[in-house]
């Protein structure tokens, strides 16, 4: 089997994985010397890594800032707002289960369906009318005597 020295370029997903891991600085010396030597035939590709590392740089020269207090709330808050124009309702806690609106309706639909044939079936219903036997068919009764 003959050796191809061109590197061959990997799947998308997995070439951007590897391209972030060697930006964090989580390959192995082997890996990286592998991906530069595949860099080096894409010039562009060259470029955006070469931005991206000055990015990069550029956020770690940043102060740290601790977030707000309250950041968590104010978070929820407008999360919750942003789903309310989406018309989204967040589940309930309704006897210790969460539930979303739609899910407690389709249940609430099934009782009340379950509770109305269970009615029908048990209900007592009044006998049928009793139909009249036409006068031909009717057996013949014996004359009164006197």
């Amino acid at each position: 089997m003959v050796h191809d020295p061109t590197p061959q370029r990997p799947a998308a997903d997995d070439h951007e994985a590897r391209l972030t891991d060697l930006l964090e600085g989580a390959l192995d010396d082997a890996a990286e010397a592998d991906l530069r030597d595949l860099l080096r035939g894409d010039p562009a590709e060259a470029q955006a890594l070469d931005d991206a590392q000055a990015a990069m740089l550029m956020l770690q020269q940043l102060p740290a800032r601790a977030p707000s207090p309250d950041f968590a709330r104010k978070l929820r808050r407008r999360v919750r707002r942003a789903n309310a124009r989406r018309g989204y309702q967040p589940p309930t806690d309704l006897l210790g289960f969460k539930l979303s609106v739609e899910v407690f309706t389709v249940i609430a639909g099934a009782v009340l369906a379950a509770f109305y044939l269970f009615a029908e079936t048990t209900a007592k219903r009044a006998p049928l009318p009793l139909k009249e036997i036409p006068a031909q068919h009717a057996p013949a009764h014996d004359a009164p005597s006197e």
